[in-house]
């Protein structure tokens, strides 16, 4: 049914890491989902650059994925504060020197705007300055130059700035039956299907997307899959998680992106407080429908 011999499916890794580096969780990954890119967020949304994952446990997580192949991403929430960015440096630069680490992905959300500017002159300044950091240490750590941005952010525009100097773009095409507090019905632009049109559409415009020298990747959501709404023969019902899941992940590939992360593990993974079972029942099928 899908031909995902060349593209990698991976998670968004938000769990505690003593839930993390067990053999447990990398057996789930890489037999039961039989996923290959592990994105671990070693980083939260704060400001200051207290990475939660030492060079130890990068180190433990490495030998850990090797038996199974599984590419192991740091993923870092960064700001355009030049001070902060030092800081990061340095300390990407003693856990990508702790081995084969895959990618480098800075997620650049809310957190990469123009009022957080700190020490630049402005955002495309301190742009200019990531750029530098991230492309020299994945230069000298050879890992893979990604970021990772939602729909309606300026990175996921014409004017992205940072977008274009990387080797992977994941763009977040969440499709959520909630936004704000207020529902979001089956055909809604941000639906399933339709919020990945609207988004890849807009990527598809972002230089060296646009070009084919950077690689496209699309995230998708695992939660707040099975309260969407649709109208059959002027009656609302709810649709099936599954036929959501399948609506999102098949609008997507119509733009052949080389990598499909969803967020996140929390979702997942069947030991985690937060587990929804129609997540992994999804994931899992996606392999035996290849």
């Amino acid at each position: 049914m899908y031909d995902l011999d060349n593209t990698s499916l991976g998670l968004w890794v938000d769990l505690p890491r003593r839930m993390v580096l067990t053999p447990d969780f990398f057996r789930w990954f890489a037999e039961t989902l039989r996923f290959d890119l592990m994105s671990i967020m070693i980083d939260d949304a704060d400001p200051a650059v207290e990475f939660s994952w030492t060079e130890k446990d990068v180190e433990r997580a490495l030998k850990m994925a090797d038996p199974y192949a599984i590419e192991i991403a740091l993923t870092t929430w960064p700001y355009p504060d030049v001070n902060l960015l030092r800081l990061m440096e340095q300390k990407m630069d003693a856990l990508l020197g702790v081995g084969p680490v895959g990618e480098w992905e800075t997620d650049q959300e809310f957190n990469w705007q123009e009022d957080d500017v700190n020490g630049f002159a402005n955002l495309d300044k301190a742009g200019d300055a990531l750029v530098d950091i991230k492309g020299r240490l994945c230069d000298k750590h050879g890992c893979r130059n990604t970021m990772t941005t939602f729909t309606y952010h300026r990175e996921n525009s014409p004017k992205a700035d940072t977008a274009q100097h990387m080797d992977r773009v994941m763009v977040q095409a969440y499709a959520t039956d909630e936004r704000d507090g207020k529902p979001v019905t089956w055909d809604h632009r941000f639906g399933p299907g339709r919020m990945q049109t609207l988004t890849l559409n807009r990527t598809m415009k972002v230089p060296g997307v646009a070009a084919g020298v950077v690689e496209l990747g699309v995230g998708h959501a695992a939660w707040n899959q099975d309260g969407f709404r649709r109208r059959v023969d002027g009656e609302w019902v709810v649709m099936p998680a599954n036929d959501a899941m399948v609506a999102s992940f098949e609008a997507s590939l119509h733009y052949k992106p080389v990598a499909h992360n969803w967020w996140s593990a929390k979702f997942c993974y069947p030991q985690s407080r937060r587990f929804l079972s129609y997540a992994e029942t999804f994931l899992v099928g996606l392999r035996e429908a290849a």
